[in-house]
């Protein structure tokens, strides 16, 4: 029912019941009464709901449509569209006016505006995706055709061994990519499961470290890494997957990192596994990171240009994180670097239970 009301000499002059209904009142005496025109409009609107009213009743507008926010008398928020237009009323001006509950219909048109961005979002993303992967493909590809080229018309072993070990570079590198792609769609698709085992975290973390410990080194970085001494001997999990989120973490803060130092530390206490990553990089803003662990995404569109990547590495440690149970948070300022935490549940305290089987 549409609410219809009488304004006169800025006060309500007569509502109907429809009105009543639509803010929550007692009954149209209560408006007349004791409810001012600008009492159920949203104090973010009053200015302008105030400025439409002065301008029918001194008979500079003849008729307005108008929409706006309002609130119940419970506090509800509602959004109104009011058709109005000024009439004489015993002689003097007054505006007559229909008001609708439009809410429920700008809610729904807000929905729909946001699924088509949400949509238009992905699918720009999704192609970016594509190009930054097959950029990602195609330059080790290319390293290894040309280095294949440059081994074939070696003459000498030392120079062989060293074309040999660039291709290998160049392979792993292309099957990080081609495994990061597989296993996130393992992921979406629900088909990726855990290959659970007691191992040595040490040893784990050891080959893990070793390559990103050189690579930072290489680009003039101090590297830490840290493992707290009442760290378990072994602990239950999927070494597979833990090791995939270490060099994730690691392959972020050295890539973003020019200056300073990257550092790593594994402890443990009775509530699980603490990983931490940190570094002096470029930081991120609190929108950045808040879009941190979509796919596709890297903090900016610049980030993917300036440093490579296919934006899927923290999406799927996330994903693997929170499929071992644990999660991944982050801790960032713009220009001050990161500090990633991995924590990860242990069962029995990271303890093999004394009954368990010991052949693994």
């Amino acid at each position: 029912m549409a609410g219809i009301f009488v304004i006169q000499d800025f006060r309500f002059r007569y509502v109907n019941q429809g009105f009543v209904d639509l803010h929550g009142y007692a009954g149209p005496a209560e408006v007349i009464v004791a409810v001012g025109p600008l009492d159920p409009v949203a104090p973010a609107d009053r200015d302008r709901v105030e400025a439409v009213i002065g301008r029918l009743l001194a008979g500079q507008d003849a008729s307005c449509d108008i929409e706006f926010a309002a609130r119940g008398k419970d506090g509800r928020a509602i959004v109104v569209e009011v058709g109005a237009r000024s009439f004489d009323y015993g002689g003097r001006p007054a505006i007559i006016g229909v008001a609708i509950d439009v809410t429920e219909r700008r809610a729904a048109e807000a929905a729909r505006e946001q699924a088509l961005a949400a949509a238009e979002t992905l699918l720009r993303l999704k192609s970016e995706f594509i190009a930054n992967m097959s950029h990602e493909m195609r330059t080790p590809l290319n390293g290894i055709i040309g280095l294949a080229h440059v081994g074939q018309r070696a003459k000498d072993l030392d120079k062989a061994r060293e074309v040999s070990g660039r291709i290998l570079e160049s392979g792993r590198r292309l099957l990080g990519v081609v495994t990061t792609v597989l296993d996130f769609s393992r992921l979406e698709s629900g088909r990726l499961t855990l290959d659970n085992g007691y191992f040595d975290p040490r040893a784990l973390l050891a080959k893990s470290v070793a390559p990103w410990e050189q690579a930072a080194r290489a680009k003039g970085l101090a590297f830490a890494a840290e493992v707290a001494p009442d760290l378990p001997a072994e602990i239950w999990g999927d070494r597979t997957r833990l090791a995939q989120i270490v060099d994730v973490l690691l392959a972020n803060a050295v890539k973003f990192t020019a200056a300073g130092q990257v550092s790593l530390r594994l402890a443990a206490d009775e509530s699980g596994l603490t990983l931490t990553v940190a570094d002096t990089g470029i930081g991120m803003t609190p929108e950045e990171t808040a879009a941190l662990f979509r796919p596709f995404e890297q903090a900016d569109g610049s980030a993917t240009r300036q440093y490579g990547g296919i934006g899927l590495g923290l999406a799927l440690a996330q994903r693997l994180a929170a499929l071992m149970g644990g999660r991944i948070t982050v801790d960032s300022r713009a220009g001050d670097g990161s500090t990633f935490r991995f924590e990860l549940p242990l069962p029995n305290g990271g303890q093999r239970p004394r009954s368990a089987d010991y052949s693994i």
